[in-house]
C-alpha cells in the first residue's frame, strides 16, 4: 500500500497516485475519439465529493480502454461477467476527471457536457466549468 504525503493530494477528491497518470499526451483526434466513446459508453458520477468517469465494455475492448487510459490516466479493472461475456471497467477519478473534461468537452453533446459539469460541480469546479464554456 502506498504512503501519501500532503503534496500527493489533489485539491478535492482522493489522493492522487502517480501510477494512474497519463503516459501519452493526447492529440486533438484522441480527444475527439474519446469524447465520442464516452458519449456512448461513459457514466459520470460524484460520490462523497469525488468525481468519477466509468466506462464498462467487453473484455475484447481492452486495447481501446488501454489506449484511453494511456492518454487520460485512470485504471482498468475487471468488471462483472454476464454468462460468457466478460466485462472490464475503465475508471478515472478526482482531479483527473476535470482534466479529461477540459480536453474533450468540445467533442461532447450539450447534454453530456451538462452531465459532466454537474459531476464536477459536486467538486466545487462550477466556476471554472462555466468560465471555460
Amino acid at each position: 500500500m502506498a504512503v501519501y504525503t500532503e503534496k500527493d493530494y489533489c485539491p478535492i477528491g482522493r489522493p492522487t497516485d502517480p501510477a494512474l497518470d497519463p503516459t501519452i499526451t493526447p492529440t486533438e483526434l484522441d480527444c475527439a475519439w474519446t469524447g465520442g466513446y464516452l458519449e456512448g459508453r461513459g457514466t459520470f458520477t460524484n460520490s462523497q465529493g469525488t468525481a468519477r468517469v466509468v466506462v464498462q465494455d467487453r473484455e475484447s475492448a481492452r486495447a481501446t480502454l488501454k489506449r484511453t487510459r494511456d492518454r487520460f490516466g485512470g485504471k482498468i479493472y475487471p468488471g462483472p461477467s454476464y454468462g460468457d461475456v466478460k466485462k472490464i471497467r475503465y475508471i478515472v477519478t478526482g482531479s483527473r476527471v476535470a482534466e479529461l473534461f477540459y480536453k474533450i468537452k468540445k467533442h461532447l453533446s450539450p447534454m453530456r457536457r451538462k452531465q459532466l459539469a454537474a459531476t464536477l460541480d459536486g467538486m466545487n469546479y462550477n466556476d471554472e466549468v462555466m468560465e471555460n464554456e
